[in-house]
């Protein structure tokens, strides 16, 4: 789900890849590599982080990184001798990234960016893990669309968000997924067995309801 919300929003999409190629060009060239990593280490800034694409946390890590060192970045890529100095092919590829960083809206997608991973990488955590019971899995699909009013999306963004945790809820909460709940101790009113057992069904289809309402605001 992170990856197809990541891939539904074209800035976010866009700074995923443009945020790879600052950190990959710093750590390749080891005399600017160093000299950032001195002034990060003076000024209690993290190390940038590159972002691994199975791992979703990692381009949390790289983004929230690279706005604390974006001063610095900053810095480095204005002088003129970062321009001025290699091969055609290696002043290109300088240029690139003089323009990933000195562009209006990398810090901006930078802070939004930001605030957006950490909602879904909080709620990837939680829902990946085995033990994770149903119900908190139904609690954390009502809380995202809420928890992403702060981050600054537009409406065509915020609907594409709800669009795909609508799709995602609707297909955990299908039948198979349904019994899980159904099943789940939470969720219980008598002890488990008999009538009592298979009386959840109105609670599913309740849950479901409230759901559906809830991402249509």
């Amino acid at each position: 789900m992170v990856k197809e919300i990541c891939s539904s929003i074209s800035w976010l999409s866009d700074l995923a890849v443009d945020g790879k190629a600052v950190v990959k060009f710093f750590k390749k060239r080891p005399q600017l590599n160093h000299e950032l990593q001195e002034v990060l280490r003076r000024n209690g800034r993290r190390t940038l982080a590159l972002p691994v694409e199975t791992r979703w946390g990692t381009l949390e890590k790289c983004v929230s990184t690279l706005l604390a060192a974006e001063p610095f970045l900053h810095e480095i890529v204005s002088r003129r001798a970062f321009l001025a100095q290699g091969t055609k092919e290696q002043m290109a590829k300088k240029r690139v990234i003089h323009d990933i960083v000195r562009s209006g809206s990398f810090v901006p997608n930078l802070e939004r960016g930001q605030k957006l991973l950490e909602i879904l990488t909080k709620f990837s955590r939680r829902f990946e893990r085995n033990d994770t019971p149903t119900s908190d899995v139904y609690e954390m699909f009502l809380e995202l669309p809420e928890l992403i009013k702060g981050v600054g999306l537009t409406a065509a963004e915020k609907a594409s968000f709800k669009r795909i945790v609508s799709d995602k809820f609707n297909f955990l909460y299908g039948d198979a997924h349904g019994v899980a709940y159904v099943l789940h101790a939470l969720s219980w009113e008598g002890d488990g067995h008999g009538d009592a057992c298979w009386g959840r069904e109105p609670h599913l289809q309740l849950a479901r309801e409230r759901q559906r309402g809830r991402l249509k605001r």
